[in-house]
């Protein structure tokens, strides 16, 4: 019995729609999100016996066929790994996020879920934090943190509203704020990549 999802399955699944809606994501910014969605050492893409170049557009894989290498750091000895072993991961001694300017994963965030908005009316906070986050590249244990980072940069705005289903406990959503900037960079790039 083959099990339902594996490392390949999910990365063509990610590469197909990456490459059927013409992203202008880059090698780069892909490598930075799925280390730090599966907690790899390392990702390649290789293409006619070549590594592709960082700035290379994910659309490019869609020309032909390519390799795939990934590297996996594991320690067996017993001890945890899970509070230090990803290189996206912030030491003891620094913040768990640091909003920047250029950080690749925000610009991801941002585009991802205006492709949501466009498609939903509601974005609860609870998959914002639990998936969407993860999804582009921020490690699980820091999502709450990033959320608010998001939220006090402007990026977010996060709200109560009525819960049909529960009136005594209202639903927390998210949704862009389009009046940011970078909001609207990175939202009109998504409406262009359409």
């Amino acid at each position: 019995m083959q099990p339902l999802h594996t490392y390949r399955s999910h990365l063509e699944a990610i590469l197909r729609r990456l490459g059927q809606n013409r992203d202008r994501t880059t090698v780069r910014e892909l490598v930075t999100t799925l280390c730090a969605s599966y907690d790899l050492g390392d990702i390649q893409f290789v293409m006619n016996g070549q590594p592709l170049a960082p700035e290379t557009s994910v659309a490019a894989l869609a020309d032909g066929p390519f390799e795939v290498s990934l590297r996996l750091t594991c320690d067996l000895s017993g001890a945890s790994t899970a509070a230090g072993s990803s290189r996206f991961r912030a030491s003891e001694d620094e913040p768990a996020f640091q909003f920047t300017e250029d950080d690749p994963r925000v610009d991801a965030f941002i585009r991802e879920l205006a492709r949501l908005e466009d498609r939903n009316e509601f974005m609860w906070a609870g998959y914002i934090v639990r998936d969407l986050l993860p999804r582009v590249g921020f490690p699980a244990e820091q999502t709450k943190i990033v959320l608010d980072h998001l939220r006090e940069a402007g990026i977010v705005l996060v709200e109560k509203v009525p819960n049909p289903k529960n009136p005594t406990f209202p639903a927390t959503g998210v949704r862009l704020n389009n009046e940011n900037e970078r909001v609207q960079a990175n939202a009109t790039a998504n409406v262009h990549q359409s």
